[in-house]
């Protein structure tokens, strides 16, 4: 992408200048100070809303330094064909503003970045939804990621070697049933638990992201014809999906081996598989 293209886009997400926040902290201190009877109040109200304006334009302003970050390390291959919709930008805005930690800061500048490549790549559910996300909440979901798949814009883990994991969750990864219905509360899984994919027709011809990781399917002996066992699954909603897509996986090697295991067992391995342009 040009550099004035890239500044381009860091002036249209850049805030209010310092100049501009000066302006109206001065002028609401003295519209304040006109109509208050208590100067004491006066100042107090100034220094606290004076404070929060100044927070929330940093958080904005860090935000935007971030999805500039983004945008240079993956730039937009093409002009998007479309405008990121004005009312989406108006509710990023609010919640950028209210959000001070630098794990949300990335995860917003991620979603920013990938809304300038391609508008509509993220609903404003999604947006809400990480916006009222709990720090445990967070690490949870994230738990969750690292044992997942996802294939044909589908996101899923396969729960087939782990005993009644539809009725006790995935306690040896630290995962319980409670933990599950929490995700779903917050809109992260689907409502049904017992869920099943049929996953025949990548094996052995399509490679699929499982942890962050590219990896296959395929028959340990080719010469013999065999069929994969339908997956029991968790599924991920489509909020879900959108945001394991921003977070920075780290395959779970536990349930990664084990799952080997099992399809071993079936006649089936799981090697890495290669990226086209490796």
């Amino acid at each position: 992408m040009p550099a004035a293209k890239l500044e381009s886009i860091s002036d249209g997400i850049r805030v209010k200048s310092e100049a501009d926040r000066l302006v109206t902290l001065t002028a609401a201190k003295s519209a304040a100070t006109k109509i208050a009877t208590d100067p004491a109040l006066v100042d107090r109200s100034v220094d606290y809303f004076g404070a929060k304006i100044l927070r929330e334009q940093k958080n904005r302003e860090d935000v935007a330094k971030l999805t500039v970050e983004q945008l240079r390390i993956d730039p937009p291959t093409e002009d998007a064909e479309t405008e990121i919709d004005e009312d989406w930008l108006n509710m990023f805005e609010r919640i950028a503003s209210e959000k001070s930690s630098e794990e949300m800061k990335e995860y917003l500048a991620k979603i920013l970045a990938g809304e300038i490549r391609k508008p509509g790549s993220f609903s404003p559910v999604t947006i809400n939804t990480l916006a009222n996300l709990t720090a445990p909440i967070a690490q949870k979901f994230q738990a969750v990621a690292n044992m997942s798949c996802e294939i044909a814009d589908v996101a899923f883990v396969i729960t087939s070697h782990v005993p009644k994991a539809r009725e006790n969750g995935l306690p040896a990864y630290g995962i319980s049933y409670l933990d599950l219905t929490v995700l779903q509360s917050y809109g992260l899984l689907a409502s049904d638990l017992n869920s099943t994919w049929n996953f025949n027709f990548a094996v052995g011809k399509v490679g699929f992201d499982f942890g962050g990781v590219l990896h296959a399917i395929t028959q340990k002996d080719p010469s013999e014809e065999k069929t994969l066992p339908t997956f029991k699954v968790f599924l991920f909603s489509p909020v879900g999906i959108e945001l394991r897509r921003i977070l920075a996986l780290t395959k779970n090697e536990e349930f990664s081996s084990a799952l080997a295991q099992w399809l071993d067992t079936q006649g089936f391995a799981l090697p890495r598989a290669q990226r086209a342009e490796d």
